[in-house]
């Protein structure tokens, strides 16, 4: 979601404060410090004091109070974990409501600004969780021991093949709710969740006529490989599928 969205959260969930010296009404340049601070982070191994001020040997402190204090960034971090106004209406049919506006917000943000290039790569991505799970956690933890963080929340990611820029993002939410998602009734998990991707990101020039469309292909890997897939990318939109089949070898010659 745009940075725009992201104040006018942080700033809805705030006017409910009353404005004191050390909680002043969030900025512009407030969120942007925010931001920059928030993907900085991730340079720094877990556990490190992002705001320690004291040199540990050579290297200089992380310091981030230059920016922004821990004060601001946390009440920010606490604003948008509450969403848009509203948001709480859903939490009785949807367990994923506090990030899903998130989720929604980049991909709409992505379609609208990136252009797709000639070919699209899907797979799928793990934000680790330690927390706890179920009510009052992630609604639903994946495992997936071939992953370096193999606990967490899954999601299935498109990426353009020219840029390598993530242009889609899908949360995996448990067999029970992905089976009621679009195409699964006619093409079941895998292949439903394909589509769904290719389309909702644009990836599937839906808005245009056929003869109109640009040749594209996907790739993935054998999770997402086979011949259903690549029959069913076809011909709902004319994407050429490429990916090794391991197991799913439904509808090939048993001597293949």
């Amino acid at each position: 979601c745009s940075i725009e969205f992201m104040l006018e959260v942080v700033q809805c969930r705030a006017s409910v404060v009353t404005p004191t010296r050390d909680n002043r009404p969030c900025t512009m340049a407030d969120m942007r410090a925010f931001l920059a601070c928030l993907f900085g982070a991730s340079q720094f191994k877990e556990g490190t004091d992002l705001w320690a001020t004291t040199p540990i040997g050579l290297m200089n402190p992380p310091n981030f109070g230059r920016r922004i204090k821990k004060a601001k960034f946390d009440r920010i971090i606490r604003y948008l974990r509450r969403g848009p106004e509203g948001c709480e209406d859903e939490a009785g049919e949807d367990p994923w409501y506090p990030v899903r506006w998130m989720v929604d917000g980049f991909n709409k943000t992505r379609k609208r600004e990136c252009k797709w290039g000639w070919c699209s790569i899907i797979d799928e991505t793990m934000f680790a969780w330690r927390g706890k799970s179920g009510t009052g956690g992630m609604p639903h933890l994946s495992y997936i021991p071939r992953k370096p963080e193999d606990l967490g929340c899954e999601l299935k990611t498109l990426c353009d093949g020219t840029s390598g820029v993530m242009m889609y993002m899908e949360i995996q939410e448990g067999k029970v709710r992905m089976n009621r998602k679009k195409w699964h009734q006619q093409y079941g998990a895998t292949t439903a969740c394909t589509l769904r991707c290719l389309e909702e990101s644009g990836y599937a020039q839906k808005d245009r006529r056929p003869e109109e469309r640009e040749p594209r292909t996907c790739g993935g890997d054998s999770w997402f490989a086979g011949l259903r897939t690549t029959r069913a990318c076809d011909e709902e939109f004319g994407i050429k599928f490429i990916g090794p089949v391991k197991t799913n070898t439904k509808g090939f010659p048993r001597d293949a």
